[in-house]
């Protein structure tokens, strides 16, 4: 039977592996949100990109 960690109890002392296993749950998600994040960083640079380079030859045609 699997033991149930009670983090919240001040008197419980865990273990390394218990804090190993706290750690690997609480930050299994990282991995795949940055990826998330880092596609629409990439995203919103391409749009922002965009609009400089129509903004830019706008103002060029303007000038001519």
């Amino acid at each position: 039977m699997a033991r149930v960690t009670n983090f919240g109890d001040p008197s419980f002392e865990p273990t390394d592996e218990e804090l190993a296993e706290l750690m690997h749950e609480a930050f299994a998600e990282v991995p795949a949100q940055n990826v998330a994040t880092l596609a629409r960083l990439r995203r919103e640079v391409a749009d922002l990109r965009e609009q400089a380079v129509a903004r830019f030859k706008q103002r060029l045609a303007a000038a001519k």
